[in-house]
């Protein structure tokens, strides 16, 4: 009923927004293109990957501006890391030697553009205030939500002004120092906040140069304390847009993001026929974050996206009566645990792939891996066709997510079938 209030939250899509699900129907896509042409699903990927000069299915032509040449490196890296083509071979045969467990190997490459579509929303102010005991103050109109975007955002501060990070305190959130902000979403949280600090912190330094200069050996708080009493501005205000990609869907022209971000996943599962349980292995992750603005808070976030995907390919499922959500509380809504996390996990950033357009070369960290998660899904598909084969089933079967339990143990056929196939083998 239109207008109608309640006391129930409203809902809305939590992170990726549609990427997550684009990518897993593209993989299941190619998956099922390797099955039907009964090649391996990696030898499809690795044949379909991008390369500079090919047209996409947007329009746009893949070009070495946006540095293409990368996801062949990263799928290299990948499959020599990982031991795919080794583990692969053992995975066929360990199937091959067991009827109640099955094992599933799985890899995928991934592309993710970043930033918001309309341009009016590619934009962020910043306020700095420097005072006389050397003690920064960074505010800033991105939300800190536990993804350590106050602490990236001091390091810029800090880089640009020159002192070490200790002196750098970040603001809470206000509209009062920072008003008319955009959402913290799309990645682009240090995409635009970092240069409008930077370009405050920086003009702050330009004024205090003179200081800088009649004493050298002075320590940060000396000097300014000595631009206090010089009447020095030492508060800066930014407001910074950024440089728009200039996409256009009639013409099908220019990007489709303002970077884009690389990456791989490979994961390995043991699946049990009877109980259409399962268990990841190991997981091999990279992820292409230009030069990282804190390695260690990257690799954090890359791993964290990856569990929510994992989540959301696995065993966040919502069920519906009609119109109404049967499970609507924590209690019944699985999200993962430390027992869903893979036994083994190698996360690995890029190394040597710098991002100039973008605030200190770095790249997003934020939403991409959440699709990377991709990865554990496919492999849990290997394992349930290894062991339908073992039953006759050969044909396709629709596997939709979350793959949880029970759908598992629906596409595999009854226990009894399971029991029968594997002592007559």
């Amino acid at each position: 009923i239109p207008g109608t209030k309640s006391n129930v939250v409203t809902n809305t899509a939590y992170r990726g927004f549609g990427a997550p699900q684009t990518t897993q129907v593209q993989e299941m896509i190619l998956d099922r293109i390797a099955r039907e042409l009964l090649i391996a699903p990696h030898v499809l990927r690795d044949r379909n990957l991008n390369r500079p000069g090919d047209v996409t299915i947007t329009g746009t032509f893949v070009s070495t501006r946006f540095a293409e040449g990368i996801p062949r490196a990263i799928w290299d890296q990948q499959m020599r890391d990982s031991k795919y083509e080794e583990r692969w071979a053992a995975v066929q045969s360990y199937n091959k030697e067991h009827r109640l467990t099955k094992r599933g190997l799985a890899v995928m490459p991934l592309k993710n553009a970043t930033d918001f579509e309309e341009p009016f929303m590619a934009c962020a102010s910043a306020q700095v205030h420097v005072f006389r005991d050397g003690t920064v103050a960074v505010c800033h109109s991105g939300i800190e939500m536990g993804q350590a975007l106050h602490t990236k955002m001091c390091q810029v501060a800090a880089e640009a002004l020159q002192i070490d990070v200790e002196f750098c305190r970040p603001c809470a959130s206000d509209t009062h120092k920072c008003p008319n902000s955009q959402p913290t979403a799309a990645s682009s949280g240090s995409d635009v906040n970092g240069p409008a600090i930077k370009q405050a912190c920086e003009a702050i330094r330009r004024r205090l140069e003179p200081v800088i200069a009649s004493n050298p050996d002075a320590d940060w708080p000396s000097i300014c304390s000595s631009a206090y009493f010089q009447r020095i501005k030492l508060t800066e205000q930014v407001y910074y847009t950024l440089p728009w990609y200039e996409w256009n869907w009639a013409k099908k022209g220019q990007a489709t993001g303002f970077y884009y971000a690389y990456g791989s996943g490979c994961a390995e599962i043991e699946l049990d026929v009877l109980s259409g349980r399962y268990r990841i292995l190991r997981v091999d992750l990279i992820e292409d974050c230009g030069t990282p603005l804190n390695p260690l808070i990257d690799a954090g976030q890359v791993e964290g996206g990856f569990t929510q995907g994992l989540g959301l390919f696995t065993t966040e499922e919502v069920a519906w009566d009609g119109s109404r959500q049967l499970e609507a509380t924590a209690h019944e809504y699985a999200i993962p645990t430390m027992a869903d996390v893979p036994t083994e996990m190698f996360t690995h950033l890029l190394k040597d792939t710098p991002n100039p357009p973008n605030i200190y070369g770095s790249k997003a960290s934020a939403e991409a891996p959440v699709l990377l998660a991709t990865c554990v899904y496919l492999a849990i598909v290997e394992a349930i066709y290894a062991a339908r084969e073992d039953l006759g089933r050969t044909g396709y079967v629709r596997l939709d997510t979350p793959l949880t339990n029970e759908v598992v143990r629906n596409a595999l056929g009854s226990a009894a079938e399971v029991l029968k196939a594997s002592q007559s083998a």
